[in-house]
């Protein structure tokens, strides 16, 4: 009590605990949250007792602090800050985001409490990475052979070549791994230039 005798006021620290942490009191439920403060009766003040009231004297403090704790229970129980007990978890890692010439790898991290619930109060500074680069190798790329022979020496003709899709380890794969409209013809003309005609001028002597 603030005073020895008469009627005074009692007071008491009232704080927001969690696993025996001191944590923000806006995270306890308001309305469960202990008084800090009461009227307290003394016996009646005498004449004597009236200069010894610590009350009367200037260089006391009044205030007598006793601290009551607001624990965080399952009815009351909010978001919790950052402490050993929360820590982030990480999940795997998705496929890359290109089968070729890089990409990105994604994952699921979250942050829960020791019994695995999800909370918002994990240290922002240690929090594993949630994408990174990843190296799927070069792209498979458009080979092709020489042209073969013209079907025609004269006239129009037509000659063709290999193309294939391939990977960098030499593995042919269907071509649709490979650029589409890159990929480079498979055919041509050729000997375009008109034939030769089987008629011939022939001439008599001089007369």
């Amino acid at each position: 009590c603030s005073v020895s005798c008469g009627n005074g006021r009692a007071f008491r620290q009232v704080v927001c605990m969690n696993y025996h942490h001191h944590i923000d009191e806006r995270l306890c439920d308001p309305e469960g949250r202990p008084a800090a403060e009461q009227a307290c009766n003394m016996p009646p003040c005498s004449s004597s007792n009236r200069h010894a009231d610590p009350a009367h004297n200037p260089n006391h403090d009044n205030t007598q602090i006793h601290k009551d704790y607001a624990v965080l229970d399952k009815g009351t129980q909010r978001n919790l800050p950052s402490s050993s007990r929360n820590q982030w978890r990480t999940g795997p890692w998705g496929a890359c985001s290109s089968t070729c010439n890089g990409g990105f790898q994604r994952r699921v991290v979250v942050c829960q409490d020791e019994e695995g619930r999800s909370t918002s109060y994990c240290d922002e500074t240690s929090k594993p990475p949630e994408s990174r680069h990843c190296d799927s190798g070069p792209c498979p790329r458009w080979n092709y052979g020489s042209w073969g022979e013209c079907t025609h020496t004269c006239g129009g003709g037509i000659k063709t070549r290999i193309v294939i899709c391939q990977a960098s380890n030499s593995q042919i794969l269907p071509d649709q791994n490979c650029e589409i409209l890159e990929k480079p013809p498979n055919m041509t003309q050729c000997n375009a230039h008109v034939c030769p005609s089987d008629t011939l001028w022939h001439h008599g002597p001089w007369k």
